[in-house]
């Protein structure tokens, strides 16, 4: 699918200096996005989730378990948003 630009810049002044502002193009996109082929994927993810969920219901309440399970959401979400 192809699509245009997301939005136009505009050349505006203020106290004197000239800026670039970025406008972007009215909700919703036309075409309409075609999320179908994220199905998959994100029933996938939901089902890790839910596993995760089960495997940590089973963890005894442990002062070592928590420090685990937070250094091991740490390294998960540093290499997530990399």
């Amino acid at each position: 699918m192809k699509r245009d630009d997301t939005g136009r810049y505009e050349v505006a002044s203020t106290s004197g200096e000239l800026v670039r502002s970025f406008i972007p193009n009215p909700l919703p996109p036309e075409p309409a996005l075609d999320v179908s082929a994220l199905q998959i994927p994100f029933e996938r993810a939901l089902l890790a989730l839910g596993r995760l969920d089960g495997f940590s219901t089973a963890l005894p309440d442990l002062p070592e378990w928590r420090v685990f399970s937070y250094l091991y959401i740490r390294k998960e979400a540093t290499l997530s948003s990399q």
